[in-house]
Order: structure tokens, then C-alpha cells, then sequence
């Protein structure tokens, strides 16, 4: 294959170009031609000089290392892709980025005992034990042990054990299990009251150490698009949750998979660095 003008294609396009001839046991090459009169870029001489260098089987992971050391490598988190890493060099870049990846899962925050829900549910939005799933006289004791405030780890274990005595959960159970692992989060992100604003479809967390400027780094570490967009952090008193179209019915299921991954990412600062948890309860 020969390529006129070769000065004028990126790295990958040349790479691909390249790729296209070559089969089996048959040798093949690539021509990269330019003109003497052309005036070539540093950069064009650096992808040239790449393709030259960077010719056996497997370098593409090579070469795409080599294109961001060209060109940057443009937004983590946006639609750009090119950037000025060159002036600070590829392997400084990617130190920082580690470095600044860790500070956010290092983020540490005052955790309170009690978190106050003031957001009135009814037994079906909320959760409940269904008379039929476990033996009428072991309800109170065993729902009890979910209002002395469970961490993520203790409820995921009376989960276990539920399902292993009482079989797998009703809807009703597991919507239950959900409004308390929403409170464990909230507990551990410092979060002492969850209210509803005045347009009945915001949720207002507060609490010592919940501040939007502190959030909002977490929130792109941890959340999806979907839920990121219903994280409200413009405004500096609290932080808030969209729940506008959504039906009230599902409120505490968007809540928890706002607030569960969120809690991941934090150390609190009364009982030290505590593990990464799972997303969610993994129960039959």
C-alpha cells in the first residue's frame, strides 16, 4: 500500500491504512510518501517516525500510548480529544490523574449516628414484612433489628439470613431492605436530615460535612449519567435530589441508587477507612 501525502493522516488512520494489507505468511508494506517541498509539523514527523519505529505484531497499544504523548489525550469526563499533556509529558499526566483519582476515593467525611427521614412514605412506598413471609411472632424482633441503624454490612447479612430461614423476598421485603440501606448511606455520608422541598419532588439532604463542592467530586467518580443528573449541587446550603417524574412509589429505589454508590467513596472520620462495598444486595 502506498499512502500519498502521508504527513496529512493521524496516527490511527495511518495505522489502520496499515493494517489493511498483509495476510498470513505473505509479507507485506506500507509506503508513507511525501513530497520534498512539503513543510511538515514536529508532530507529523513524530507520527511518521512512529509508524516506522512501532511496525511489529501488537504495537497498537504502543502506538495509542504514543498518539496521546502526541496529541494529549483530551477530557476524562468530556467530549474533547486532544489536550496539552505534551507539555507536561505522558507519564506525569497519568501520575496526576492516579493522584487525583485517589483523593476522591480518599475523601473523608463526619458520619452521624442518626439520620432523620422526614419525608412521609406509606407502608407500600416505604417497605414492609408481609404477614405470610415469616412466623407472626418473629416480625417485631427481626424488623427491630433494622431501626437500631444497621451499617451496609450488617444489613446485608439479616438479609441473608431472612432468605435463608424465610425464603426469597416478597416485594414488599426487599423495597423494606432498600429504605434501610438509603438510611445506612445516608448515615455514612453525614447526612442527618432528608426532607422534601416546598415543590414536593426535591429532596433536601443536609448534615455537618455535606456540602456541594464536596459531593460534586464524588459524584463524577461514582455515579452514571443517570443518576448524576439527579444530584443537584448548585446551590451552596445542601445538597439536593431531582425526583421529578418519578413515581412516589419508586422514590426510595432512586434515592438508594444515588446514595449507595456514592457512600462507597468516603472514609468517615469516626471510625477510619472502611472497605468498598457492592453496588447492591445480591439476594435470590
Amino acid at each position: 500500500i502506498i499512502i500519498q501525502d502521508a504527513y496529512m493522516f493521524g496516527l490511527s488512520q495511518l495505522y489502520q491504512m496499515r493494517g489493511r494489507v498483509g495476510r498470513s505468511y505473505e509479507a507485506a508494506y506500507t509506503y508513507l510518501m511525501y513530497s520534498a517541498r512539503d513543510t511538515l509539523t514536529e508532530n507529523a514527523k513524530q507520527r511518521l517516525n512512529a509508524m516506522r519505529e512501532l511496525s511489529t505484531l501488537g504495537s497498537g497499544f504502543e502506538l495509542a500510548n504514543r498518539d496521546m504523548e502526541i496529541r494529549g489525550v483530551g477530557n476524562v469526563l468530556g467530549t474533547d480529544q486532544s489536550g496539552d499533556v505534551g507539555n507536561i509529558g505522558f507519564d506525569l499526566y497519568m501520575n496526576m490523574l492516579s493522584d487525583a483519582l485517589d483523593n476522591v476515593r480518599d475523601t473523608f467525611v463526619q458520619s452521624v449516628v442518626q439520620c432523620h427521614f422526614d419525608i412521609e412514605l406509606s407502608p407500600k412506598e416505604q417497605g414492609s414484612v408481609p404477614s405470610g413471609y415469616m412466623p407472626l411472632d418473629s416480625i417485631g424482633h427481626q424488623v427491630h433489628r433494622l431501626h437500631v441503624n444497621p451499617d451496609y454490612d450488617t444489613l446485608v447479612l439479616i438479609a441473608k439470613e431472612w432468605v435463608r430461614e424465610y425464603g426469597s423476598f416478597p416485594p414488599e421485603t426487599r423495597k423494606l431492605f432498600s429504605y434501610h440501606h438509603v438510611l445506612s448511606s445516608c448515615r455514612r455520608l453525614g447526612v442527618s436530615h432528608v426532607t422534601l422541598e416546598d415543590d414536593k419532588t426535591t429532596v433536601r439532604l443536609t448534615g455537618p460535612d455535606v456540602y456541594p463542592n464536596l459531593w460534586a467530586p464524588l459524584a463524577k467518580t461514582a455515579l452514571q449519567v443517570e443518576q448524576s443528573t439527579r444530584l443537584i449541587l448548585n446551590q451552596e446550603d445542601a445538597v439536593r435530589i431531582d425526583l421529578e417524574g418519578i413515581d412516589k412509589s419508586e422514590w426510595v429505589d432512586t434515592l438508594l441508587s444515588v446514595l449507595l454508590p456514592l457512600s462507597r467513596y468516603v472514609h468517615t472520620k469516626s471510625n477510619g477507612p472502611l472497605k468498598k462495598q457492592e453496588n447492591s444486595m445480591q439476594l435470590e
